[in-house]
This record gives C-alpha cells, structure tokens and sequence, in this order.
C-alpha cells in the first residue's frame, strides 16, 4: 500500500459521515473535499475535451458515452460519493446520466432547481430526496470563477407553493431567502438535492463532470448505450448502478435501440 493510499484512508474515517448527511438533509447539498486524485480528473478532462471538439451545438453540455475510460476511471463508482448517494437514495438507486458542461451557456439571473414534482397531484405531500446532481470540477479555476449561489434548505419547498403561488413565485421568494456562494475546489465534488433552488452567477469557460443518480422507480431520463462487452467487465456495484440502461451488441447503432 503507497502512503498516498494510506493517507487517503486515514482521511476518509476521519470523516463524519453523520454530519455530512445531516447537512444534506438540511441544507440540500454537501462539499466533500479531496475526494479524487489529479490523474483520474486530468485523465477524464482529456476524455471529455476530445468528446466536445468541434461541437458548438451542444450548448456547453453534452453527454459522455460509457466507455471504458468511464468505467476505468474510479470516478463515477468512488466509494466517499457513494456512500452519500446510496446513503439518501438507498444502494439501489442508479446512474442515469454522465455529462460535461463546459460552461458556455448564456447567463441569467434567473433562479432555477433541476427537478419538479413527480406527482403534481399530491401537492402537499413531501417527498424524499429521489434524484442527486454531482458536479465534478475536472480543471482548477480561479476562486471566484467556479462557484454557484445556492438558497440552502430550499430542496424541502412544498411543490404546493407553484401550484398556489404560480411558478414565478421562485424568483419572488428567493429574494427573501438566505442564500451561500458555494465554491467546489479542484479534487473535490458537490452533491446537491435536484430540488435544490440555485444559479450560475459567473457564466464562465470551465470543464465539469456532471452525474445524476436517482432512485431505482425514478425511470426519467433516456436511456445510455452500453457496449455488451464492456458491461461484462464492469464490477457487480457498476453494474448496478447501470442496470436501467440500454445494452447492446457490438456494431449496434444508437438509432437502432434508441428507446426503452
């Protein structure tokens, strides 16, 4: 065992795992701090600039193929990240989607969550958290550069108020609401309820890895192609993690098995 290894380890029982989902169910989010070593970030920033060259109409965010570059990585299966996913969506839950964002968006101060209700109907009921955002910062920026404000607790928002208030309300009560700048340094990763209210204050160049978990009756989003072969190869948790995906043949097109 190298004693970079044995450091990590040390660092990771250090952690109070009761505070930090404590703090996830509070506040909606969670910092986890040097989390991933420089190669396996610098080799994935490699991966996903040759998979974003040349393609302008993505609109700064495009989805990563599953490959083995993916798999390999020890990214999207790091046992610190899981332990707080499977920890509030329950270790069944999978991995539904694998995106870069670039950071070439337009700007807006409007303020957004990256989730509605599931069942609009049942307006007064607060459901658990059932769907995670993770961002992944795949190359250092300057302190201010990198950085979202985000309105802490606002994840436990009954979906009632937009149906009450109408959807503008958002914009009227955030600005009566406490808000945090929130900083993801390099190595590290936020983890964010997805009803969590936020914005993008500095639309700036940047390279993030962006993953989203969900619960195993959260069947939203299309499906991700996987190559037979490679599902395989993967670990027995990588594959759970994948089981709501497409897997195909080799040679197979996306537009032939496009669909669930």
């Amino acid at each position: 065992m190298t004693f970079e290894t044995q450091k990590r380890r040390r660092k990771r029982a250090a952690i109070d795992w009761d505070t930090v989902m404590a703090c996830m169910d509070l506040k909606g989010y969670v910092i986890l701090g040097d989390v991933f070593r420089k190669k396996q970030l610098q080799d994935m920033h490699d991966l996903a600039r040759e998979k974003t060259a040349g393609e302008p109409s993505t609109q700064g965010r495009m989805q990563l193929p599953i490959t083995d570059q993916v798999v390999d990585s020890g990214i999207v299966d790091n046992p610190d990240l899981l332990r707080v996913v499977e920890g509030l969506l329950g270790d069944s839950c999978t991995l539904r989607t694998i995106r870069v964002d670039t950071g070439k968006q337009e700007h807006s101060d409007e303020i957004v969550m990256d989730s509605t209700s599931l069942f609009p109907e049942a307006t007064q009921t607060h459901l658990p958290c059932y769907r995670l955002h993770v961002t992944i910062p795949l190359a250092s920026l300057k302190v201010n550069q990198n950085w979202l404000e985000i309105w802490p607790g606002s994840h436990a928002h009954q979906p009632h108020y937009f149906r009450k208030y109408g959807m503008d309300c958002m914009q009227r009560l955030a600005e009566r609401l406490p808000t945090e700048a929130v900083n993801v340094p390099f190595g590290s990763v936020l983890i964010r309820d997805s009803r969590l209210w936020y914005r993008d204050p500095h639309a700036v160049p940047r390279m993030n890895l962006e993953l989203t978990y969900q619960r195993w009756w959260d069947i939203t989003g299309e499906q991700q192609i996987i190559a037979e072969s490679l599902y395989r190869q993967m670990t027995p948790r990588l594959q759970r993690l994948l089981y709501m995906e497409k897997v195909v043949e080799e040679g197979m097109y996306v537009h032939e098995v496009d669909g669930r």
